[in-house]
C-alpha cells in the first residue's frame, strides 16, 4: 500500500500545479478590464487642459533690452544763435520805439513842407537826403562828395561785416575740428558766448582762446591724461629696447603737474 500511495502522490502532483496556475491566468484579464483603470485612461485630468501662460512680459523685456537711440545732431549753426538773438533784440526795440520814430519823421516831414499824410517809407529817403545836404554844407564840401563818402562808408561797413562773418565761421570750424566736438557741443559753446555778451560776428574774437577759457578744467584734465599716457608709452618702449636707459634720456619732464594757468595750457596744447 505504501508503494501505491507513493505512485498516486506522484501522479496527482502535476494536476495540482495546473490547477494552482489557473486562477492567476484568470486574474490577469480581470486586471486588464478593470473599469477604474479604463476610466482613468480615457478621461485625462482637468489639469492638463490649462491654458499656457501669457507671453506679454517677454515682449516687454525685449523692448527694454533694445539699445538707446543716439542723440540726433542739430542742424542749427552758430551764426543762427547770434543772428536770432540780434534780430529778437532789434524787433523788441523797434516795437518800443516804432511809435516815437513815426511821430518824429512825421514832424520832420511837416517842417520840410511835405504833406502830413506822406507814408513813413517815403519820408525816410527824403529826410536822409536833406540831412546829407545839411552835413555837406556844414563841412563846406559838395553834396555829391558827401554822398560818395556816405556810400563808401556803407561799403566799408558791409565789407567788415562780411569779413567778421567769414572769420567767425572758420574759427568755429577750427574749434570743432581741434577739440573733436559734435554739432550740439559747438552750438552749446556758441550759446555760452552769446550769454556772456560776446559776438564774433560783430567783433573780432579768438574763439580758440575763448573755448579754452570756458573749458579750462576739462581741457586740463584731458591734457594731463594724454601726457601721462604718452610718457608711459615712451617708458615702455625704452624698456623694451634696452635694459639700461641712457643718462641723456633718463630724465623725463612731466609738464602735466605744472599746468596751472591758461598760458601753461596753451603751451601744452601747442606742443611747446
Amino acid at each position: 500500500m505504501s508503494e501505491l500511495d507513493a505512485l498516486n502522490a506522484v501522479l496527482s502532483a502535476p494536476a495540482e500545479s495546473t490547477t494552482s496556475t489557473q486562477p492567476q491566468s484568470q486574474a490577469q484579464p480581470a486586471a486588464e478590464t478593470s473599469p477604474d483603470k479604463d476610466s482613468a485612461s480615457t478621461n485625462p485630468p482637468v489639469e492638463t487642459q490649462q491654458t499656457p501662460p501669457a507671453t506679454e512680459p517677454k515682449a516687454a523685456e525685449t523692448k527694454s533690452d533694445a539699445p538707446a537711440q543716439p542723440e540726433a545732431e542739430t542742424e542749427e549753426t552758430p551764426e543762427q544763435i547770434f543772428t536770432g538773438t540780434r534780430q529778437n533784440q532789434a524787433f523788441a526795440q523797434m516795437r518800443v520805439q516804432n511809435k516815437q520814430l513815426q511821430d518824429t519823421i512825421g514832424k520832420l516831414g511837416q517842417i520840410m513842407g511835405l504833406p502830413g499824410n506822406t507814408p513813413p517809407d517815403q519820408l525816410i529817403p527824403i529826410v536822409q537826403q536833406r540831412l546829407l545836404e545839411i552835413e555837406a554844407k556844414a563841412n563846406n564840401i559838395p553834396v555829391e562828395l558827401a554822398q560818395r563818402l556816405e556810400q563808401a562808408e556803407q561799403q566799408r561797413q558791409q565789407q567788415e561785416s562780411e569779413m567778421l562773418k567769414n572769420n567767425a565761421a572758420l574759427a568755429f570750424q577750427k574749434v570743432k575740428d581741434t577739440y573733436k566736438l559734435t554739432q550740439n557741443q559747438l552750438i552749446e559753446f556758441a550759446q555760452k558766448l552769446n550769454e556772456s555778451g560776446k559776438n564774433p560776428y560783430q567783433q573780432p574774437l579768438d574763439l580758440m582762446q575763448e573755448y579754452r577759457l570756458l573749458n579750462f578744467d576739462a581741457l586740463l584734465e584731458k591734457a594731463r591724461t594724454e601726457a601721462a599716457q604718452e610718457v608711459l608709452v615712451r617708458q615702455q618702449k625704452a624698456a623694451t629696447q634696452s635694459s639700461a636707459p641712457s643718462k641723456a634720456n633718463g630724465q623725463t619732464t612731466e609738464p602735466l603737474t605744472k599746468v596751472s594757468s591758461i598760458n601753461d595750457l596753451n603751451k601744452l596744447l601747442g606742443g611747446q
